[in-house]
């Protein structure tokens, strides 16, 4: 939910807030909850990587890759307006094979799949936490921690991109590490009141100094915001426990769907933005051209239409994954 957040309030200070640690807390999750019999069971364990991730990317990377041209010639793609100001062109049916050869290879991802360099990343990390915590073993959980961090921060100064192994994915590693250590060690740091004011004073602190986020951040300010993103992660975690605690299992049971379905919501949201970059374009009387601006028309976004762009991706990707159910092949699952 705040990922999607953080695309449809694009450029502002709510942006600026979620991204301090939306990415960051998904990592930390998935490293929390790692099962320990994964470490015996590398089968077990690359298998549910591919056909959790790998499979998903290849299978709707290769969809809006073939339905890219007509995408265009639509208006939902246009060579002025693009993703992040970026525009595009008609493939070729070289530049469509290439960019297969791409997708196979978790490097290319489509606008309307802007946000599937998630999926590549958590692919990646979770390979780099789990071939450490293998090679090092639990009783070594410090040292595996000290090694992708330093790692990560030496990609980043040396600027060294290889494939899917750059800086950011090792950062993701540290950030699964954070979460597995902080339930293999029983932490609780999540129930003293001081994380709180010290989570929001850095997040204060992010908004003045430091510009970036975990998919793109200078060395400089990676210790700080690594810093900052663990401790409002904790902060979060806190608040969703006194939520738990507090609210009635009916109040939950909608949350609890939307984090089942994470997919289908990265996966269709942009396209949703759509709809309501249509309605804007009609309302303001913008060039029509102007809906192939992604991930929102960012002037109008700003002035409160982002609540509307949020809202009605979440409400219809919830709807997406709510008919999954009624579809008995997995393949063809939204």
């Amino acid at each position: 939910m705040s990922m999607v957040l953080g695309h449809a309030a694009y450029n502002t200070h709510m942006e600026q807030i979620v991204n301090v640690f939306h990415v960051p807390l998904f990592f930390f999750m998935s490293g929390y909850c790692f099962k320990d019999i994964y470490i015996q069971r590398s089968k077990e364990f690359f298998t549910k990587r591919i056909k959790g991730l790998y499979i998903p990317y290849v299978k709707w990377g290769l969809l809006f890759l073939i339905l890219h041209n007509v995408l265009f010639k639509v208006g939902v793609y246009s060579e002025e307006y693009g993703y992040l100001g970026v525009g595009t062109h008609l493939y070729s049916i070289d530049d469509t094979l290439h960019l297969a050869k791409s997708v196979f290879l978790m490097k290319h991802a489509e606008p309307l799949l802007g946000g599937y360099w998630f999926i590549t990343s958590l692919f990646a990390a979770s390979i780099l936490f789990y071939f450490f915590l293998r090679l090092l073993g639990k009783k070594n959980l410090l040292k595996i921690g000290v090694i992708l961090l330093l790692v990560s921060i030496l990609l980043n100064y040396y600027r060294i991109f290889k494939w899917i192994f750059s800086y950011r994915e090792f950062m993701a590693a540290f950030f699964m590490w954070a979460g597995y250590m902080y339930k293999t060690k029983k932490m609780s740091l999540h129930r003293y009141k001081c994380v709180y004011v010290l989570g929001l004073i850095l997040v204060f602190y992010n908004l003045l100094f430091i510009k970036g986020c975990s998919s793109d951040i200078s060395y400089k300010y990676q210790v700080q915001y690594i810093i900052s993103a663990l401790v409002c992660i904790v902060s979060v975690f806190g608040i969703c426990e006194k939520l738990l605690l507090r609210c009635s299992t009916k109040y939950m049971n909608p949350l609890l769907f939307i984090g089942n379905n994470t997919l289908t919501i990265l996966t269709w949201h942009f396209s949703l933005f759509i709809i309501v970059s249509q309605i804007i374009v009609a309302i303001y009387g913008l060039p029509q051209a102007r809906i192939a601006e992604f991930p929102v028309i960012e002037e109008v976004s700003k002035q409160g239409w982002y609540i509307a762009y949020y809202l009605f991706s979440i409400m219809l990707c919830v709807s997406f994954a709510y008919c999954n159910k009624y579809i008995k092949t997995p393949f063809l699952k939204l």
